[in-house]
């Protein structure tokens, strides 16, 4: 069962009885567009736009959105910037800087950010971009208590199952195909 942000605008109705069944939602990701599994056990799924999907598993906060980067340096340098702003403590030692990485079989670059509160939970902070096709990359951000948002547990969330869907041709190539048979 494929969900699309125009199909389900406004029909919450549909994504209820489809709880506990195998959601997938398609967003664009540079010239095409890619189906993603998510799980079963996902709550508060959003669907804003045809750029992103976000939900929450447990207290995790899972985030997917489409971006784009000229280069490889460019995504770096748009990591270390994103990295600057979550990075309230910039010395603290659990953080993890800008990054080049693989997750699953994909080229990856990431950070991690761990804020500390009195007397709350520490929060973990992962943004990974992980190119799908050349300079356009899955941007997952993953929000969570550290306890529970472990490096091994952003990394299994950040290698995300997706199928590309096939591109579909345009109307004149259809007809032009169809005078040629």
């Amino acid at each position: 069962m494929v969900y699309n942000h125009e199909r389900n605008k406004g029909d919450e109705s549909k994504m209820e009885e489809a709880a506990g069944k195998k959601r997938s939602y398609s967003i664009k990701i540079g010239s095409q567009m890619i189906t993603i599994d998510i799980p079963e056990d996902a709550k508060e799924v959003d669907v804003d736009s045809d750029y992103t999907v976000a939900y929450c598993i447990g207290d995790i906060d899972v985030d997917y959105s489409s971006s784009f980067c000229e280069s490889a340096e460019e995504a770096l340098q748009n990591l270390q910037e994103a990295y600057d702003i979550y990075a309230d403590e910039p010395d603290n030692p659990y953080n993890i800087k800008p990054v080049q990485t693989r997750v699953g079989n994909h080229d990856a670059y990431y950070f991690r950010t761990v804020d500390s509160y009195p007397d709350e939970q520490d929060v973990a902070c992962y943004l990974f971009l992980i190119e799908i096709e050349k300079n356009c990359y899955l941007e997952i951000e993953l929000d969570g208590d550290v306890d529970k948002l472990t490096e091994a547990k952003a990394f299994e969330l950040a290698d995300v199952k997706f199928r590309r869907e096939p591109k579909r041709k345009s109307i004149l190539e259809r007809i032009m195909r169809r005078k040629t048979n």
